[in-house]
């Protein structure tokens, strides 16, 4: 993992804020969720590969390399269908919410999955997050469609935690751009044949939402994702995780700007612990294991 700077934490920033966008824009884009998503790789990657065009910078990669991508393109499948069934079924703050319980997850199974040793305050770190996510959670109603949000956003979580992990242990091999580029070019591949089974006058759909499209697929995915991948050569997953925990507050600031959704009181509460927790393992990445490896 290489020495980290003051650049690298603002990259990371400038991801978590754009990636914080993704909520409310799946909220308010009016399309089946395997259009939404198909859109948002298609344009994603054509923006990726067009950037590395002009820039000059190779597209190779290699078969075992080709062969690594597999399953995380596929983990980001799951993750994208499952996060914006959460966001339809329930609401911006219960989908993020739910959505970043990874952090948890990938504290857990990171030192598992990559023999990495345990960095002790990550688990109390991530505890005290689900202690704020408590907070923020406006209205824990067991109803029907609120259940199954809630199981949706778990699901998101947990397969973006082994994605991020499987990432995270190939990312010296593959820069994070023509990472990010190739996944988005095979899951829109992967997802053509289910868009005969949505019979919909799309021209028109696609009219109506194409600023959010634009900015879901360009904006949130190209840039956000790409400066998120990117920041696991110079942090851990777990470091990334947790440091990543102010989205969902960002998220639902978003709503309430947008989708008039407005949380209830325990937002302030949650959000401060989340935010505290961020600044914690920022404090402490940046004092210590930045400068001594994590």
């Amino acid at each position: 993992m290489k020495s980290t700077s003051s650049l690298n934490i603002v990259e990371l920033a400038i991801a978590i804020l754009v990636m914080s966008t993704s909520g409310v824009l799946g909220k308010q884009i009016d399309l089946p969720m395997v259009l939404i998503i198909w859109s948002r790789c298609l344009l994603g990657a054509m923006a990726l590969f067009l950037i590395r065009f002009i820039f000059n910078n190779s597209f190779h990669i290699s078969r075992s390399d080709r062969t690594k991508m597999i399953l995380p393109t596929l983990l980001m499948g799951i993750h994208w269908l499952a996060y914006f069934y959460a966001l339809k079924l329930s609401n911006v703050a219960i989908g993020m919410l739910t959505l970043f319980t990874y952090p948890l997850m990938t504290s857990i199974l990171e030192p598992i999955l990559l023999k990495d040793r345990m960095v002790k305050r990550h688990l109390p770190l991530t505890l005290i997050t689900l202690v704020g996510i408590y907070f923020l959670v406006p209205n824990f109603d067991m109803s029907d469609d609120l259940t199954v949000g809630i199981l949706f956003g778990l699901l998101a979580a947990l397969s973006y935690a082994i994605r991020n992990i499987w990432i995270r242990k190939h990312i010296d091999l593959i820069s994070g751009s023509l990472s990010m580029a190739y996944q988005l070019l095979a899951l829109s591949i992967v997802l053509i044949p289910f868009l005969f089974f949505y019979p919909l006058e799309q021209d028109q759909y696609f009219l109506d939402n194409t600023t959010n499209l634009i900015t879901l697929g360009l904006i949130t995915t190209a840039v956000g994702h790409t400066l998120f991948v990117r920041s696991f050569k110079y942090f851990s997953v777990t470091t990334v995780s947790i440091m990543s925990n102010f989205t969902p507050v960002l998220g639902i600031g978003w709503g309430m700007l947008f989708l008039d959704e407005i949380p209830k009181k325990g937002i302030y509460i949650g959000g401060s612990i989340i935010l505290l927790v961020t600044l914690v393992e920022i404090f402490f990445y940046t004092k210590i294991d930045g400068k001594h490896g994590d």
